[in-house]
């Protein structure tokens, strides 16, 4: 899910990950500070940068407990997080950690009497960006992940910036900020809401709280490839089942653009072509319906044992070749198209939806 950024400042600091305060109009609008939603730290997961040394308390703790959940730091920069369902059943995420700052956090997001944990991480090493993991917690003490790539704000005293709550309802609210073009004069953005219900994240357009979603800047800016991150699960949708999946030509990927150059000299790049060239390497699902989609940004399984999630792709590919073997029903939730289209989120169930 990597959204086209370019000017977070991430910014690693004793107890937490300061992220933010871009300048321009790319930054989340300073009239919203005043409704963030109320955290609790829960841990710095961040992991030291190279050459660099620690900072008090960074990683001095190898395991962080929420509740009765457990995250855990693992080798190679990854983090499992654990815990326990109503009945009983362990469930287990695993997803990476980055080198320049992880900070936990903990809030009942949807005041569903559930903790649910939020995850900021960010990578220095490989140009700037912020990744937010929100982990919910549903009724019956399973995990429910929602996750994105962009631009968010926060500091290690309260959280992350984008969670509020603007209507009152103590339930929070997420703003999304979504950016177009790579210059201040020229670039657009689009602050999207998302409401949360039942540990499922859905998007409101329209009217909420007096205000008009989303904020387009400028007004009559008209975003392409805005994503939905929608995963509020459709109960009227007609179960599908994966048929098969078409493996990804390994020697294919990356990212090469094709360069010409024109009658006067000048050098042409094919941004296009490079993007079809980049979406044949990730492997797709055949679904009973015929559609041929990319591997999702989540997978969750749901089965008579608990619930099972993976945002890592070695994970995720043992999830949905499970899923195919056992006929599990699945359902598609959510679409991102920052760099070629798939699906956010797949659930696949033994109970028919």
């Amino acid at each position: 899910m990597r959204a086209l950024v370019r000017l977070v400042v991430v910014v690693a600091v004793s107890g937490g990950l300061l992220v933010g305060q871009v300048e321009g109009p790319f930054e989340l609008p300073e009239r919203f500070h005043r409704y963030r939603f109320p955290q609790a730290s829960a841990g710095d997961c961040s992991l030291p940068l190279p050459g660099l040394p620690r900072t008090p308390g960074q990683a001095d703790k190898k395991v962080f407990h929420i509740g009765k959940i457990a995250v855990r730091m693992l080798p190679q920069a990854r983090l499992q997080v654990e815990g326990i369902d109503a009945r009983g059943s362990r469930w287990s995420l695993e997803l990476r950690n980055q080198p320049a700052g992880c900070s936990l956090w903990r809030a009942d997001l949807d005041r569903n009497g559930q903790e649910d944990v939020i995850i900021v991480t960010s990578d220095a090493t490989s140009g700037p960006g912020v990744e937010v993991t929100l982990l919910m917690i549903d009724a019956d003490g399973r995990p429910v992940p929602w996750q994105a790539f962009g631009y968010f704000d926060g500091d290690h005293e309260s959280g992350l910036g984008n969670l509020v709550d603007l209507d009152g309802d103590r339930r929070a609210e997420l703003l999304y900020l979504h950016v177009e073009g790579e210059k201040l004069e020229s670039g657009s953005t689009s602050l999207a809401l998302y409401e949360v219900t039942k540990a499922h994240w859905k998007r409101k357009d329209g009217s909420f709280a007096g205000m008009q979603f989303p904020i387009l800047t400028p007004e009559n800016a008209k975003p392409t490839q805005e994503p939905d991150l929608t995963n509020a699960i459709d109960q009227t949708a007609m179960p599908l089942r994966i048929t098969s999946a078409i493996p990804g030509r390994m020697e294919n990927c990356g990212v090469q653009l094709p360069i010409t150059r024109g009658s006067t000299g000048e050098v042409r790049v094919d941004v296009e072509a490079a993007k079809a060239e980049s979406e044949a390497c990730y492997d797709k699902l055949v679904l009973s319906d015929g559609r041929k989609v990319n591997i999702p940004a989540i997978v969750v399984l749901n089965g008579r044992n608990g619930r099972e999630s993976a945002v890592e792709p070695r994970y995720r590919g043992r999830l949905v070749t499970e899923a195919k073997a056992r006929g599990l029903s699945v359902q598609l939730v959510g679409r991102t198209c920052d760099s070629g289209c798939r699906p956010f989120l797949l659930w696949a169930s033994e109970q028919p939806r």
